[in-house]
Protein backbone atom coordinates (compact mmCIF):
# COMPACT_ATOMS: atom_id res chain seq x y z
CA UNK A 1 0.00 0.00 0.00
CA UNK A 2 1.66 3.67 -0.74
CA UNK A 3 2.75 5.71 1.92
CA UNK A 4 0.64 8.66 2.36
CA UNK A 5 3.20 10.79 3.37
CA UNK A 6 4.57 9.97 -0.45
CA UNK A 7 0.92 9.72 -2.15
CA UNK A 8 -1.80 12.11 -1.84
CA UNK A 9 -4.99 11.01 -3.62
CA UNK A 10 -6.78 13.46 -5.60
CA UNK A 11 -10.81 14.67 -5.00
CA UNK A 12 -12.85 13.69 -7.47
CA UNK A 13 -15.06 16.85 -7.35
CA UNK A 14 -12.34 19.01 -7.95
CA UNK A 15 -10.75 16.96 -10.67
CA UNK A 16 -14.51 16.83 -12.36
CA UNK A 17 -14.21 20.97 -11.68
CA UNK A 18 -10.84 21.25 -12.81
CA UNK A 19 -11.76 19.38 -15.97
CA UNK A 20 -14.97 21.22 -16.67
CA UNK A 21 -13.22 24.67 -16.05
CA UNK A 22 -10.26 23.85 -18.89
CA UNK A 23 -13.15 22.17 -21.03
CA UNK A 24 -15.28 25.66 -20.96
CA UNK A 25 -12.27 27.76 -21.54
CA UNK A 26 -11.18 25.68 -23.96
CA UNK A 27 -14.36 26.08 -25.75
CA UNK A 28 -14.80 29.75 -25.16
CA UNK A 29 -11.36 30.45 -26.96
CA UNK A 30 -12.73 28.49 -29.71
CA UNK A 31 -15.84 30.26 -30.00
CA UNK A 32 -13.96 33.62 -29.75
CA UNK A 33 -11.46 33.19 -32.45
CA UNK A 34 -14.11 31.45 -34.98
CA UNK A 35 -16.52 34.58 -34.24
CA UNK A 36 -13.46 36.94 -34.68
CA UNK A 37 -12.68 35.49 -37.75
CA UNK A 38 -16.25 35.56 -38.93
CA UNK A 39 -16.63 39.31 -37.80
CA UNK A 40 -13.16 40.44 -39.36
CA UNK A 41 -15.04 39.23 -42.92
CA UNK A 42 -18.02 40.60 -41.78
CA UNK A 43 -16.14 43.98 -41.13
CA UNK A 44 -13.71 43.75 -44.25
CA UNK A 45 -17.04 43.50 -46.43
CA UNK A 46 -18.91 46.11 -45.21
CA UNK A 47 -15.34 48.21 -45.33
CA UNK A 48 -14.94 47.64 -49.29
CA UNK A 49 -18.83 48.19 -49.74
CA UNK A 50 -18.57 51.78 -48.22
CA UNK A 51 -15.42 51.77 -50.50
CA UNK A 52 -17.41 51.14 -53.72
CA UNK A 53 -19.85 53.64 -52.31
CA UNK A 54 -17.39 56.23 -51.47
CA UNK A 55 -15.25 55.70 -54.85
CA UNK A 56 -18.97 56.05 -56.93
CA UNK A 57 -20.26 58.88 -55.44
CA UNK A 58 -17.09 60.99 -56.35
CA UNK A 59 -16.56 59.86 -59.53
CA UNK A 60 -19.99 60.29 -60.40
CA UNK A 61 -19.28 64.08 -58.75
CA UNK A 62 -16.83 64.23 -61.26
CA UNK A 63 -17.60 63.30 -64.81
CA UNK A 64 -17.81 66.83 -66.27
CA UNK A 65 -14.12 67.50 -67.63
CA UNK A 66 -11.89 68.72 -64.86
CA UNK A 67 -10.81 71.68 -66.63
CA UNK A 68 -14.14 72.63 -66.28
CA UNK A 69 -14.40 73.04 -62.75
CA UNK A 70 -11.71 75.21 -61.14
CA UNK A 71 -9.29 73.92 -58.76
CA UNK A 72 -11.10 75.07 -55.43
CA UNK A 73 -13.93 73.18 -56.51
CA UNK A 74 -12.02 70.34 -57.21
CA UNK A 75 -10.28 70.59 -54.07
CA UNK A 76 -13.35 71.53 -52.13
CA UNK A 77 -15.31 68.51 -53.52
CA UNK A 78 -12.37 65.83 -52.43
CA UNK A 79 -12.10 67.59 -49.01
CA UNK A 80 -15.93 66.94 -48.19
CA UNK A 81 -14.64 63.25 -48.95
CA UNK A 82 -11.46 63.20 -47.64
CA UNK A 83 -12.80 64.38 -44.16
CA UNK A 84 -14.78 61.22 -43.78
CA UNK A 85 -13.25 59.03 -41.22
CA UNK A 86 -12.70 56.19 -42.50
CA UNK A 87 -11.07 57.43 -45.59
CA UNK A 88 -7.50 57.15 -44.95
CA UNK A 89 -5.82 58.39 -48.49
CA UNK A 90 -7.53 60.10 -51.65
CA UNK A 91 -5.88 61.40 -54.55
CA UNK A 92 -7.38 62.58 -57.83
CA UNK A 93 -4.93 62.29 -60.62
CA UNK A 94 -6.10 63.95 -64.76
CA UNK A 95 -5.48 61.77 -67.99
CA UNK A 96 -2.02 62.32 -68.03
CA UNK A 97 -1.28 61.46 -64.23
CA UNK A 98 -0.61 64.61 -62.99
CA UNK A 99 -1.98 65.03 -59.56
CA UNK A 100 -4.84 67.48 -58.95
CA UNK A 101 -5.60 66.78 -55.18
CA UNK A 102 -3.87 64.41 -52.62
CA UNK A 103 -4.20 63.54 -48.75
CA UNK A 104 -3.56 61.08 -46.77
CA UNK A 105 -3.65 60.33 -42.82
CA UNK A 106 -0.40 58.54 -42.15
CA UNK A 107 -1.42 57.47 -38.47
CA UNK A 108 -4.16 55.50 -40.62
CA UNK A 109 -3.35 51.53 -41.04
CA UNK A 110 -5.01 50.73 -45.10
CA UNK A 111 -7.35 47.93 -45.28
CA UNK A 112 -9.17 48.58 -48.68
CA UNK A 113 -8.01 50.56 -51.28
CA UNK A 114 -9.96 51.29 -54.82
CA UNK A 115 -9.49 53.13 -57.87
CA UNK A 116 -11.48 54.17 -60.73
CA UNK A 117 -11.55 56.00 -64.32
CA UNK A 118 -13.32 59.26 -64.89
CA UNK A 119 -15.35 58.98 -67.92
CA UNK A 120 -16.85 61.89 -70.37
CA UNK A 121 -18.38 61.27 -73.08
CA UNK A 122 -16.58 58.03 -73.58
CA UNK A 123 -13.12 60.24 -72.92
CA UNK A 124 -10.63 59.62 -70.18
CA UNK A 125 -10.99 62.41 -68.21
CA UNK A 126 -9.39 61.76 -64.70
CA UNK A 127 -8.26 59.03 -62.32
CA UNK A 128 -9.79 58.78 -58.73
CA UNK A 129 -8.38 56.73 -55.79
CA UNK A 130 -9.50 55.80 -52.44
CA UNK A 131 -8.33 54.08 -49.62
CA UNK A 132 -10.33 53.44 -46.02
CA UNK A 133 -8.53 52.81 -43.02
CA UNK A 134 -9.42 50.01 -40.34
CA UNK A 135 -10.95 52.00 -37.69
CA UNK A 136 -14.55 51.15 -38.09
CA UNK A 137 -12.96 47.20 -38.59
CA UNK A 138 -11.15 47.71 -35.35
CA UNK A 139 -14.14 49.01 -33.59
CA UNK A 140 -16.34 46.20 -34.98
CA UNK A 141 -14.01 43.73 -34.14
CA UNK A 142 -13.32 45.18 -30.19
CA UNK A 143 -16.93 45.80 -29.57
CA UNK A 144 -17.88 42.09 -30.63
CA UNK A 145 -14.54 40.25 -29.11
CA UNK A 146 -15.99 42.09 -25.32
CA UNK A 147 -19.61 41.03 -25.62
CA UNK A 148 -18.19 37.83 -26.16
CA UNK A 149 -15.84 37.49 -23.44
CA UNK A 150 -18.31 39.11 -21.16
CA UNK A 151 -21.07 36.73 -22.28
CA UNK A 152 -18.08 33.86 -21.35
CA UNK A 153 -17.34 34.40 -18.52
CA UNK A 154 -20.88 34.70 -17.06
CA UNK A 155 -21.37 31.29 -18.52
CA UNK A 156 -18.18 29.47 -16.97
CA UNK A 157 -19.39 31.28 -13.56
CA UNK A 158 -22.80 29.90 -14.13
CA UNK A 159 -21.64 26.51 -14.66
CA UNK A 160 -19.08 26.41 -12.02
CA UNK A 161 -21.69 27.67 -9.27
CA UNK A 162 -23.71 25.24 -10.63
CA UNK A 163 -20.99 21.81 -10.89
CA UNK A 164 -20.49 22.70 -7.30
CA UNK A 165 -24.00 21.93 -6.11
CA UNK A 166 -24.60 19.34 -8.12
CA UNK A 167 -21.49 17.61 -7.53
CA UNK A 168 -22.23 18.36 -3.75
CA UNK A 169 -25.87 17.01 -3.76
CA UNK A 170 -25.29 14.14 -6.21
CA UNK A 171 -21.36 12.98 -5.37
CA UNK A 172 -19.66 13.81 -2.58
CA UNK A 173 -23.13 13.27 -0.11
CA UNK A 174 -23.92 9.90 -1.43
CA UNK A 175 -20.17 9.17 -1.70
CA UNK A 176 -19.88 9.91 1.96
CA UNK A 177 -22.68 7.63 2.92
CA UNK A 178 -20.90 4.77 0.94
CA UNK A 179 -17.82 5.41 2.86
CA UNK A 180 -19.96 5.42 6.08
CA UNK A 181 -21.40 2.22 4.83
CA UNK A 182 -18.35 0.31 3.81
CA UNK A 183 -16.38 1.54 7.53
CA UNK A 184 -19.76 -0.37 8.80
CA UNK A 185 -19.43 -3.44 7.13
CA UNK A 186 -15.62 -3.20 7.57
CA UNK A 187 -16.29 -3.41 11.35
CA UNK A 188 -17.62 -6.58 11.01
CA UNK A 189 -21.58 -5.99 9.98
CA UNK A 190 -22.60 -7.81 6.73
CA UNK A 191 -25.79 -5.88 6.47
CA UNK A 192 -24.63 -2.69 6.12
CA UNK A 193 -25.82 -2.17 2.53
CA UNK A 194 -29.32 -3.64 3.23
CA UNK A 195 -30.32 -0.08 4.22
CA UNK A 196 -29.95 0.61 0.53
CA UNK A 197 -27.03 2.40 -1.80
CA UNK A 198 -27.05 5.31 -2.99
CA UNK A 199 -26.39 4.73 -6.47
CA UNK A 200 -26.73 1.40 -8.79
CA UNK A 201 -23.43 2.02 -10.22
CA UNK A 202 -22.46 1.23 -6.78
CA UNK A 203 -23.22 -2.36 -7.24
CA UNK A 204 -20.19 -4.12 -8.62
CA UNK A 205 -18.34 -2.28 -6.29
CA UNK A 206 -20.12 -3.86 -3.05
CA UNK A 207 -19.88 -7.65 -4.70
CA UNK A 208 -16.20 -6.78 -5.03
CA UNK A 209 -16.60 -5.87 -0.92
CA UNK A 210 -18.40 -9.16 -0.34
CA UNK A 211 -15.72 -11.61 -2.59
CA UNK A 212 -12.60 -9.07 -0.54
CA UNK A 213 -14.19 -9.88 2.44
CA UNK A 214 -14.33 -13.19 1.85
CA UNK A 215 -10.75 -13.64 0.73
CA UNK A 216 -9.88 -11.57 3.45
CA UNK A 217 -11.56 -14.26 6.02
CA UNK A 218 -10.16 -17.27 3.77
CA UNK A 219 -6.51 -15.67 4.08
CA UNK A 220 -6.98 -14.83 7.95
CA UNK A 221 -7.90 -18.69 8.07
CA UNK A 222 -4.83 -18.79 6.42
CA UNK A 223 -2.82 -16.90 8.08
CA UNK A 224 -3.66 -18.18 11.53
CA UNK A 225 -2.83 -21.33 10.48
CA UNK A 226 0.43 -20.53 8.70
CA UNK A 227 1.09 -18.38 12.43
CA UNK A 228 0.83 -21.58 14.24
CA UNK A 229 2.46 -23.51 11.51
CA UNK A 230 5.27 -20.94 12.18
CA UNK A 231 5.33 -21.14 15.81
CA UNK A 232 5.93 -24.93 15.76
CA UNK A 233 8.57 -24.18 12.73
CA UNK A 234 10.38 -21.89 15.25
CA UNK A 235 9.91 -23.95 18.62
CA UNK A 236 11.52 -26.53 16.18
CA UNK A 237 13.81 -24.36 14.51
CA UNK A 238 14.66 -23.16 18.51
CA UNK A 239 15.61 -26.86 19.35
CA UNK A 240 17.84 -27.20 16.32
CA UNK A 241 20.02 -24.03 16.79
CA UNK A 242 20.47 -25.43 20.61
CA UNK A 243 21.69 -28.79 19.26
CA UNK A 244 23.61 -27.05 16.84
CA UNK A 245 24.91 -24.63 19.53
CA UNK A 246 25.94 -27.61 21.34
CA UNK A 247 27.58 -29.39 18.30
CA UNK A 248 29.62 -26.20 17.12
CA UNK A 249 31.01 -26.46 21.06
CA UNK A 250 31.52 -29.96 21.17
CA UNK A 251 32.58 -29.78 17.29
CA UNK A 252 35.99 -31.18 17.23
CA UNK A 253 36.98 -28.34 14.33
CA UNK A 254 37.35 -24.80 15.12
CA UNK A 255 34.39 -22.48 14.48
CA UNK A 256 35.04 -18.88 14.38
CA UNK A 257 32.32 -15.64 13.23
CA UNK A 258 33.53 -12.26 12.38
CA UNK A 259 31.58 -9.41 11.07
CA UNK A 260 32.06 -7.73 7.50
CA UNK A 261 35.09 -5.71 8.55
CA UNK A 262 36.56 -8.85 9.74
CA UNK A 263 35.88 -8.54 13.77
CA UNK A 264 35.51 -11.62 15.64
CA UNK A 265 32.53 -12.37 17.75
CA UNK A 266 32.02 -15.85 18.48
CA UNK A 267 34.85 -18.74 18.86
CA UNK A 268 33.94 -22.13 19.84
CA UNK A 269 35.87 -24.23 22.61
CA UNK A 270 37.83 -26.16 20.00
CA UNK A 271 39.50 -21.95 18.89
CA UNK A 272 41.15 -21.82 22.31
CA UNK A 273 42.55 -25.37 22.51
CA UNK A 274 44.49 -25.46 19.24
CA UNK A 275 45.34 -21.63 19.64
CA UNK A 276 45.77 -21.44 23.57
CA UNK A 277 43.54 -17.92 23.73
CA UNK A 278 40.34 -17.72 25.14
CA UNK A 279 36.97 -16.64 23.91
CA UNK A 280 37.70 -13.63 25.58
CA UNK A 281 41.37 -12.73 24.31
CA UNK A 282 39.98 -13.51 20.65
CA UNK A 283 36.56 -11.73 20.82
CA UNK A 284 36.79 -8.13 18.80
CA UNK A 285 40.11 -8.95 17.82
CA UNK A 286 40.85 -9.61 13.50
CA UNK A 287 42.24 -12.71 13.20
CA UNK A 288 44.97 -11.47 11.85
CA UNK A 289 47.22 -11.78 14.74
CA UNK A 290 47.31 -15.12 14.35
CA UNK A 291 49.45 -14.50 11.06
CA UNK A 292 53.10 -16.69 11.26
CA UNK A 293 54.19 -14.18 8.22
CA UNK A 294 54.62 -17.06 6.33
CA UNK A 295 51.90 -16.25 3.58
CA UNK A 296 52.26 -12.97 1.03
CA UNK A 297 49.46 -10.17 1.11
CA UNK A 298 48.65 -11.10 -2.43
CA UNK A 299 47.33 -14.41 -0.61
CA UNK A 300 44.96 -12.63 1.76
CA UNK A 301 44.09 -10.09 -1.18
CA UNK A 302 42.46 -13.32 -2.73
CA UNK A 303 41.33 -14.50 0.07
CA UNK A 304 39.24 -11.12 0.34
CA UNK A 305 38.35 -10.80 -2.82
CA UNK A 306 36.58 -14.44 -2.60
CA UNK A 307 34.47 -13.94 0.67
CA UNK A 308 33.11 -10.57 -0.62
CA UNK A 309 32.31 -11.12 -4.05
CA UNK A 310 29.66 -14.06 -2.10
CA UNK A 311 31.88 -16.96 -2.75
CA UNK A 312 33.43 -19.82 -0.74
CA UNK A 313 37.03 -20.16 -0.43
CA UNK A 314 39.01 -22.72 0.60
CA UNK A 315 43.08 -23.44 1.72
CA UNK A 316 45.44 -23.70 3.98
CA UNK A 317 47.08 -21.54 6.71
CA UNK A 318 50.13 -21.41 8.34
CA UNK A 319 49.26 -19.52 12.03
CA UNK A 320 50.81 -19.02 14.84
CA UNK A 321 49.56 -20.39 18.57
CA UNK A 322 49.67 -18.37 21.40
CA UNK A 323 53.49 -19.61 22.98
CA UNK A 324 54.60 -19.14 19.21
CA UNK A 325 54.05 -22.99 18.02
CA UNK A 326 53.28 -22.37 14.88
CA UNK A 327 50.51 -25.19 13.21
CA UNK A 328 48.26 -25.86 9.95
CA UNK A 329 44.93 -25.48 9.57
CA UNK A 330 42.51 -26.22 6.69
CA UNK A 331 39.87 -23.79 6.38
CA UNK A 332 36.64 -22.75 4.62
CA UNK A 333 35.20 -19.20 4.92
CA UNK A 334 31.97 -18.37 3.08
CA UNK A 335 29.99 -14.74 3.47
CA UNK A 336 26.44 -14.61 5.72
CA UNK A 337 23.61 -12.57 3.86
CA UNK A 338 20.87 -10.66 4.95
CA UNK A 339 17.19 -11.20 2.87
CA UNK A 340 18.21 -8.70 1.12
CA UNK A 341 21.57 -10.42 -0.26
CA UNK A 342 23.59 -7.91 1.25
CA UNK A 343 26.74 -9.84 3.57
CA UNK A 344 26.53 -9.08 7.11
CA UNK A 345 28.94 -11.49 8.56
CA UNK A 346 31.76 -14.89 7.73
CA UNK A 347 32.12 -17.98 9.19
CA UNK A 348 35.22 -19.74 8.96
CA UNK A 349 35.55 -23.30 9.49
CA UNK A 350 38.51 -24.87 10.73
CA UNK A 351 40.92 -28.23 11.13
CA UNK A 352 44.19 -28.33 12.50
CA UNK A 353 46.64 -30.18 9.84
CA UNK A 354 49.70 -30.10 11.33
CA UNK A 355 49.85 -34.15 11.86
CA UNK A 356 48.82 -34.23 8.27
CA UNK A 357 51.38 -31.94 6.74
CA UNK A 358 54.36 -33.60 8.94
CA UNK A 359 53.14 -36.98 7.81
CA UNK A 360 52.66 -35.90 3.92
CA UNK A 361 56.43 -34.40 4.32
CA UNK A 362 57.35 -37.73 5.77
CA UNK A 363 56.06 -39.36 2.28
CA UNK A 364 57.37 -36.22 0.22
CA UNK A 365 60.58 -37.46 1.54
CA UNK A 366 60.00 -41.09 1.52
CA UNK A 367 58.82 -41.07 -2.17
CA UNK A 368 62.07 -39.13 -2.97
CA UNK A 369 63.99 -41.99 -1.59
CA UNK A 370 62.02 -44.45 -3.89
CA UNK A 371 62.11 -42.27 -6.44
CA UNK A 372 65.94 -42.96 -6.57
CA UNK A 373 65.89 -46.47 -6.03
CA UNK A 374 63.50 -46.99 -8.89
CA UNK A 375 65.07 -44.48 -11.38
CA UNK A 376 68.47 -46.92 -10.53
CA UNK A 377 66.49 -49.91 -10.84
CA UNK A 378 67.74 -52.63 -13.51
CA UNK A 379 64.12 -53.31 -14.99
CA UNK A 380 61.71 -50.80 -16.78
CA UNK A 381 59.35 -49.16 -14.63
CA UNK A 382 56.88 -46.74 -15.43
CA UNK A 383 53.16 -45.25 -14.70
CA UNK A 384 50.14 -44.60 -16.66
CA UNK A 385 46.70 -42.91 -15.96
CA UNK A 386 43.55 -44.39 -16.36
CA UNK A 387 43.91 -43.00 -19.97
CA UNK A 388 46.72 -44.70 -20.84
CA UNK A 389 49.42 -42.32 -20.86
CA UNK A 390 52.67 -42.29 -19.45
CA UNK A 391 53.18 -40.62 -16.44
CA UNK A 392 56.52 -41.53 -15.18
CA UNK A 393 59.12 -43.77 -17.05
CA UNK A 394 62.17 -44.57 -15.39
CA UNK A 395 65.85 -44.33 -16.64
CA UNK A 396 65.83 -47.58 -17.32
CA UNK A 397 63.07 -47.48 -19.66
CA UNK A 398 64.16 -44.73 -21.30
CA UNK A 399 67.43 -46.86 -22.49
CA UNK A 400 65.53 -49.74 -23.78
CA UNK A 401 62.82 -47.65 -25.61
CA UNK A 402 65.04 -45.01 -26.68
CA UNK A 403 62.94 -41.99 -25.85
CA UNK A 404 63.46 -39.56 -23.59
CA UNK A 405 61.81 -38.57 -20.70
CA UNK A 406 60.42 -35.07 -22.50
CA UNK A 407 59.76 -37.32 -25.23
CA UNK A 408 57.31 -40.28 -23.25
CA UNK A 409 55.53 -38.19 -20.85
CA UNK A 410 52.19 -37.45 -21.77
CA UNK A 411 52.15 -40.06 -24.52
CA UNK A 412 49.94 -43.09 -25.16
CA UNK A 413 50.87 -46.72 -24.71
CA UNK A 414 50.14 -47.53 -28.09
CA UNK A 415 51.78 -45.71 -30.77
CA UNK A 416 54.72 -45.63 -28.72
CA UNK A 417 56.44 -48.63 -27.38
CA UNK A 418 53.24 -50.88 -27.84
CA UNK A 419 51.75 -51.62 -31.25
CA UNK A 420 48.62 -51.98 -32.02
CA UNK A 421 48.73 -55.31 -33.34
CA UNK A 422 51.62 -57.49 -32.51
CA UNK A 423 53.37 -59.52 -35.45
CA UNK A 424 50.62 -62.69 -34.41
CA UNK A 425 47.96 -60.15 -35.54
CA UNK A 426 46.64 -60.32 -31.84
CA UNK A 427 45.13 -56.39 -30.93
CA UNK A 428 47.30 -55.10 -28.39
CA UNK A 429 44.94 -51.76 -28.64
CA UNK A 430 42.07 -53.22 -27.05
CA UNK A 431 44.67 -55.16 -24.48
CA UNK A 432 45.20 -51.86 -23.13
CA UNK A 433 41.94 -50.27 -23.05
CA UNK A 434 40.86 -53.35 -21.38
CA UNK A 435 43.93 -53.05 -18.70
CA UNK A 436 43.42 -49.86 -17.62
CA UNK A 437 39.59 -50.44 -16.94
CA UNK A 438 40.26 -53.80 -15.26
CA UNK A 439 43.63 -53.56 -14.35
CA UNK A 440 43.34 -57.30 -11.89
CA UNK A 441 42.69 -59.03 -14.89
CA UNK A 442 46.51 -58.17 -16.47
CA UNK A 443 48.79 -58.56 -13.15
CA UNK A 444 51.05 -61.02 -14.62
CA UNK A 445 51.24 -60.39 -18.65
CA UNK A 446 53.34 -60.69 -21.15
CA UNK A 447 53.41 -59.16 -24.85
CA UNK A 448 55.45 -57.98 -28.05
CA UNK A 449 56.59 -54.28 -27.53
CA UNK A 450 58.23 -51.67 -29.77
CA UNK A 451 61.63 -49.93 -29.63
CA UNK A 452 62.26 -46.41 -31.07
CA UNK A 453 64.03 -47.79 -33.38
CA UNK A 454 61.07 -50.26 -34.39
CA UNK A 455 62.46 -53.18 -33.13
CA UNK A 456 60.15 -55.78 -31.75
CA UNK A 457 60.63 -57.06 -28.03
CA UNK A 458 58.94 -59.20 -26.04
CA UNK A 459 58.37 -57.91 -22.40
CA UNK A 460 56.99 -60.03 -18.96
CA UNK A 461 54.74 -57.05 -17.27
CA UNK A 462 53.78 -57.04 -13.90
CA UNK A 463 50.79 -54.44 -13.52
CA UNK A 464 49.50 -52.94 -9.91
CA UNK A 465 46.49 -50.27 -9.36
CA UNK A 466 47.25 -47.02 -7.54
CA UNK A 467 43.86 -45.97 -6.01
CA UNK A 468 43.75 -42.26 -4.68
CA UNK A 469 42.15 -40.64 -1.24
CA UNK A 470 38.49 -42.00 -2.08
CA UNK A 471 39.54 -45.41 -3.26
CA UNK A 472 39.30 -44.61 -7.03
CA UNK A 473 41.61 -45.85 -9.47
CA UNK A 474 44.02 -43.24 -10.45
CA UNK A 475 46.90 -44.66 -11.84
CA UNK A 476 49.29 -48.32 -13.17
CA UNK A 477 52.35 -49.25 -11.85
CA UNK A 478 53.79 -51.49 -14.68
CA UNK A 479 57.07 -53.15 -13.84
CA UNK A 480 58.47 -55.19 -17.00
CA UNK A 481 61.66 -57.23 -17.46
CA UNK A 482 62.42 -57.81 -20.99
CA UNK A 483 62.68 -61.26 -22.23
CA UNK A 484 63.44 -61.08 -25.81
CA UNK A 485 66.39 -63.24 -25.54
CA UNK A 486 64.54 -66.13 -23.22
CA UNK A 487 62.15 -65.61 -25.77
CA UNK A 488 64.24 -66.19 -28.85
CA UNK A 489 66.49 -69.42 -26.60
CA UNK A 490 62.26 -70.97 -25.98
CA UNK A 491 62.09 -71.18 -29.75
CA UNK A 492 65.39 -71.92 -30.55
CA UNK A 493 65.00 -75.31 -28.53
CA UNK A 494 61.38 -75.40 -30.03
CA UNK A 495 63.11 -75.99 -33.14
CA UNK A 496 65.87 -78.34 -31.58
CA UNK A 497 63.04 -80.47 -30.17
CA UNK A 498 61.10 -80.76 -32.79
CA UNK A 499 64.53 -81.64 -34.85
CA UNK A 500 65.35 -84.04 -32.07
CA UNK A 501 62.15 -85.33 -32.52
CA UNK A 502 62.36 -86.04 -36.12
CA UNK A 503 65.88 -87.66 -35.35
CA UNK A 504 64.84 -89.82 -32.94
CA UNK A 505 61.67 -91.38 -35.57
CA UNK A 506 64.79 -91.97 -37.90
CA UNK A 507 66.98 -93.64 -35.39
CA UNK A 508 64.31 -96.23 -34.27
CA UNK A 509 63.37 -97.03 -38.16
CA UNK A 510 67.06 -98.22 -38.14
CA UNK A 511 67.21 -99.73 -34.47
CA UNK A 512 64.20 -101.97 -35.97
CA UNK A 513 65.85 -102.20 -39.24
CA UNK A 514 69.15 -103.40 -37.74
CA UNK A 515 67.42 -105.83 -35.14
CA UNK A 516 65.62 -107.60 -38.16
CA UNK A 517 69.23 -107.53 -40.34
CA UNK A 518 70.59 -109.54 -37.07
CA UNK A 519 67.51 -112.08 -36.85
CA UNK A 520 67.91 -112.26 -41.26
CA UNK A 521 71.67 -113.05 -40.39
CA UNK A 522 71.36 -115.40 -37.05
CA UNK A 523 68.96 -117.59 -39.34
CA UNK A 524 71.80 -117.88 -42.47
CA UNK A 525 73.71 -118.57 -39.75
CA UNK A 526 71.90 -121.42 -38.20
CA UNK A 527 71.03 -122.70 -41.29
CA UNK A 528 74.66 -122.51 -43.06
CA UNK A 529 76.08 -124.23 -39.27
CA UNK A 530 73.34 -127.09 -40.64
CA UNK A 531 74.19 -127.37 -44.00
CA UNK A 532 78.09 -127.36 -42.46
CA UNK A 533 77.12 -130.46 -40.09
CA UNK A 534 75.31 -132.40 -42.84
CA UNK A 535 78.16 -131.99 -45.39
CA UNK A 536 80.63 -133.54 -42.11
CA UNK A 537 78.04 -136.41 -41.48
CA UNK A 538 77.84 -137.27 -45.42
Amino acid sequence: MPNSKSYKPRSISRTLSAGLIITLVLVAGLSLFVNFILSSRKAKDELETRAEEYISALSDALKVPLWNYSEETIEVICRSYAQNEFVARLRLEDQKGSIFFEKEKVDQRLVVSRSRDILYEGNLVGRVHIALASGYYTAVNRQLFQSLSLTTVIMIGALLVMTGILLRQFLKKPMSRFIKMVETYGAGQPDAFKQGIPYSEFDPLVVVLDEMSEKIASQMRSIRKLNEDLERRVEERAAELKKLSEAIKQSPVTVMITDKSGSIEYVNPRFSEVTGYSAKEAIGQNPRFLKSGNHPDSFYKGLWDTILSGKTWRGEFLNRKKNTEEFWESTSISAIKSDGGEITHFVAVKQDITDQKQAEQAIRESRAKYRDLVENANCIIFQMDTQGNITFFNRFAQEFFGYSEAEILGRNLVGTIVPATDSAGRNLEVMIEDLVKHPDRYMDNENENIRRNGELTWVAWTNRAIYDDQNRLSEILCIGIDRTEQKKMEEELRRNLDELGRFNKLAIGREIKMIQLKEEINELRCQLNQDQKYKIVT
